[in-house]
């Protein structure tokens, strides 16, 4: 069985692998960086990271990180080139550990769910009382499963407020 996430515990999705294309990604804007089909980020630095703190709930304490460094487009042929994608996914660790550094500097036990099958982090991400996206569809598809299956669980998203602040800044 799957584990689930904990009554106290908010469910942080970050979407990595082809789409970081530089060691400083969680706070500087990388060179060839890809944008969604919607025209958003895939992933989001530590100016989103700090704006979705300040909307957690008081007196939680848990986030658990979900990832998966090797997430590969079958669309991007730079992907058929073994060198290439194991230099995203350093990346990708060096975006995760500064992503967990941040979030134990604001005071939070962190764990994370790293490099595990697709279908069991979703059943994890929809299992959440808080769910924080990251960027892409598995978010996207994350939320609304939660949604439906718990409507008063709080789901963090990117905002109007949080371009206004300045999150998404390049």
């Amino acid at each position: 069985p799957i584990p689930l996430p904990a009554e106290d515990e908010v469910v942080w999705h970050a979407r990595l692998g082809d789409v970081v294309k530089c060691k400083d990604a969680f706070t500087s804007v990388c060179e060839g960086e890809r944008v969604n089909g919607t025209g958003g980020a895939y992933f989001f630095r530590d100016r989103y990271f700090a704006a979705k703190v300040r909307q957690l709930p008081r007196g939680v304490r848990r986030v658990t990180l979900v990832y998966n460094v090797g997430h590969r487009s079958c669309q991007d042929p730079t992907q058929q080139d073994l060198a290439v994608v194991e230099r995203q996914r350093g990346f990708s660790r060096a975006y995760a550990s500064a992503a967990v550094a941040f979030l134990q500097g604001q005071g939070y036990d962190v764990s994370e769910r790293v490099d595990m099958p697709p279908d069991d982090d979703l059943i994890y991400m929809c299992n959440a009382k808080a769910l924080v996206l990251g960027g892409g569809g598995f978010s996207t598809l994350a939320a609304e499963c939660l949604r439906y299956r718990d409507p008063a669980a709080l789901i963090l998203e990117a905002s109007i407020d949080d371009v206004a602040a300045g999150a998404y800044d390049r």
